[in-house]
């Protein structure tokens, strides 16, 4: 089996650890940093092994349409580096028995960290000073 993975940060987050338990697995890893259309990957359209497609959604913008992937052959699974997923086209994985993975608790410290910087934000006011501040002129 192959594993897409689009992910700009993934020399950040593959351990040696993590890349040991991969190649245990028996997945043949294809990896592509550099963000660009899924489609500009030509092998992961071409041949007829079973195949994963491992996503970070800032590779995807945050959208993952049925267009994008159905025309990949034998796909099993859509695997995602995020909590949520609504942004990824489930009706369409659905009827095509696609699962979808996401990881549970991915970035939760992060998220209550910029939760935590928004409340703060709004107590400070800071949008509506940051509005007078550009438009006034010095």
């Amino acid at each position: 089996m192959k594993a897409f993975i689009f992910d700009p940060l993934w020399d950040e987050l593959a351990t040696d650890e993590l890349l040991k338990k991969l190649e245990s697995g028996n997945l043949e890893l294809v990896v592509t940093k550099d963000i660009a259309p899924l489609t500009d990957c030509k092998e992961l359209f071409e041949g007829d092994e079973e195949r994963l497609l491992c996503l970070n959604p800032d590779y995807v913008g945050w959208k993952l349409s049925s267009e994008d992937y159905a025309n990949i052959p034998n796909l099993k699974g859509i695997m995602i580096a995020s909590t949520a997923f609504e942004w990824v086209n489930q009706d369409a994985a659905n009827e095509k028995n696609i699962p979808i993975c996401h990881i549970v608790n991915f970035s939760t410290q992060a998220v209550a960290e910029w939760a935590l910087l928004m409340m703060f934000n709004l107590a400070r006011q800071t949008p509506r000073n940051d509005k007078g501040r550009l438009s006034a002129r010095f």
